[in-house]
């Protein structure tokens, strides 16, 4: 995503936790519904028309065929940190597109056990692709302070923790587009984005 696409983002879920969770401090969003099923709509919804061939880069981040595109907006303080584990068969394999850098928040560091059986706290700019298998041992630290905005890709059978879902077609979207304001103060409900070489 370009940095234009990834502030887009940020908006939205912005104004996505303002009409529809704003007491939440950790709020996922599937585009489409909870499969990922009509999520290209939704994704162009969000981003504007034209861009399939970057949705389908996106996608194949990941090595799976039935995945969707999910979005997370944690804010700090937020009790407790994602303890180490390994993921369920929930999930083959996922995908994490950073949409701000890590130096907005504190805590929050995504970790992993490496095979040497070192810990790994990698530095994590905006616009930062990770994937790992589901046997990979991480967890994430306690977030603080600040917000934590990124862009999944999962299995569609990835229930992304069940707590505070909500699945948005592209009529949601561009419902919740048209409230939200961008940094100049105009709609950015379903302009258009342009695809980028960076990360995705």
């Amino acid at each position: 995503l370009s940095a234009e696409q990834r502030q887009k983002c940020k908006v939205f879920m912005d104004a996505a936790h303002k009409e529809m969770s704003p007491n939440s401090n950790d709020m996922k969003i599937v585009l489409g519904d909870r499969n990922g099923r009509n999520g290209q709509a939704a994704f162009f919804a969000l981003f504007g028309p034209g861009l399939q061939a970057q949705y389908d880069r996106i996608l194949a981040t990941h090595p799976s065929d039935g995945v969707k595109i999910a979005l997370r907006r944690s804010e700090g303080d937020v009790k407790g940190c994602i303890d180490f584990h390994c993921d369920g068969g929930y999930a083959s394999y996922t995908v994490q597109l950073t949409l701000n850098d890590d130096t907005e928040y504190d805590g929050g560091r995504l970790c992993y056990v490496t095979g040497n059986g070192k810990l790994a706290v990698p530095s994590r700019p905006a616009g930062t692709l990770t994937g790992h298998a589901r046997d990979v041992l991480h967890g994430v630290t306690r977030l603080h302070r600040g917000i934590r905005y990124s862009l999944f890709v999962v299995d569609v059978y990835n229930g992304l923790g069940q707590a505070d879902v909500h699945c948005l077609d592209a009529n949601a979207v561009t419902k919740i587009a048209g409230k939200m304001k961008d940094s100049s103060g105009s709609s950015s409900g379903s302009s258009s984005g342009s695809s980028s070489g960076s990360s995705s």
